[in-house]
């Protein structure tokens, strides 16, 4: 570490229980120093503790937090600040509930063709997953644009089923962003994080979907944050609709959902298809997650597909456009940032 850089780090408080997080907690101090850092601040909680903290703050008056260089004790924080100290640390949880499913593993693909850039991105990856419990992950490497492609149409099973994609920006002759847009074409679901010396690429991401422009030089801090969003929304991307419609049982992943509308007396899902079931707007939206957004009496749309937004009109990627009732346009921006 170049001058002996300080590190934060979130630990979940299960990674340190037993004799085995004795070696873990040993093992990631020892090394730190071996490799020159001169400073380290551990947090160690768990979203449930922060929760009972909320409820009973005289309780948990001890408690301190550390996050985006900054600490201090919980229950002096605003109530806004609490929430999203919650959610951070819920969203940690929600990485090591993604080692049960049943992939078992996160594969991660890195594409860059400076090697030295590779096996930088290559550590931090593996420290944010050993602060997560020694997340099980598979880290595949890939010199060019033109090696992930040859291998990603060859129907490997290291580039066809990656979770996250890390890509580097200028490449050789094939640039990163063409081949994020080759890449979603048959994949909607894998997070794609750019990784670039160059702000002004940041616009093309908006085509592909980007869940992030990380800035080189990347910091471990920030790269953590986003990776634990990209597990996330990975979660999210699991989740299903369970729908009748035309006489059959359909499970409906959410992500495929397009935007949903009233239409007479069914309510209309749009879609790799259409289906039409017999169920309330109201009822249905229960069943929906955060990426959904109700912009008027009798329609909701997937906020991953809005592509424009003016007064009256919500435009999607497909060329489809629904009604924006009034007062709800400032609403949606909102949560198209926060999605």
């Amino acid at each position: 570490m170049a001058a002996g850089a300080p590190i934060d780090l979130r630990l979940n408080k299960r990674v340190l229980e037993g004799a085995e997080g004795t070696i873990r907690i040993t093992a990631l101090i020892k090394t730190f120093i071996e490799q020159g850092g001169n400073m380290m601040t551990l947090t160690v909680t768990d979203a449930d503790e922060l929760r009972r903290a909320m409820g009973n703050p005289e309780k948990y008056r001890s408690l301190r937090v550390r996050m985006g260089g900054w600490s201090a004790y919980f229950a002096s924080l605003s109530k806004e600040a609490k929430k999203y100290t919650c959610a951070a640390w819920s969203m940690g949880c929600r990485v090591l509930d993604f080692k049960n499913r049943e992939a078992t593993m996160i594969r991660i693909a890195i594409c860059d063709d400076e090697n030295a850039e590779t096996l930088y991105l290559s550590g931090l990856v593996k420290g944010w997953a050993i602060a997560n419990g020694n997340m099980s992950i598979d880290i595949k490497c890939y010199p060019s644009a033109e090696a992930f492609l040859f291998a990603y149409d060859e129907n490997n099973d290291d580039v066809n089923k990656a979770d996250i994609l890390m890509l580097d920006i200028q490449m050789g002759e094939m640039d990163g962003v063409t081949l994020a847009k080759y890449v979603r074409k048959t994949n909607k679901t894998v997070q794609i994080i750019f990784a670039t010396s160059y702000m002004e690429y940041i616009a093309d991401g908006y085509d592909v979907e980007a869940l992030h422009y990380l800035i080189k030089p990347v910091s471990h801090e920030k790269l953590s944050t986003i990776l634990d969003r990209a597990v996330s929304k990975l979660v999210q991307a699991e989740r299903i609709l369970l729908i009748q419609s035309s006489g059959q049982n359909i499970r409906l992943p959410l992500y495929e959902i397009r935007y949903i509308e009233v239409m007479h007396n069914y309510v209309t899902i749009h879609a790799s298809g259409e289906f039409r079931v017999k169920k309330p707007l109201s009822i249905l939206e229960q069943e929906l997650d955060e990426n959904f957004f109700r912009v008027g009496r009798s329609f909701i749309v997937n906020l991953r597909y809005v592509r424009k937004v003016s007064k009256d009109t919500v435009w999607l990627d497909g060329g489809q456009s629904v009604p924006l009732s009034r007062g709800l346009y400032d609403k949606l921006n909102r949560a198209i940032i926060d999605s």
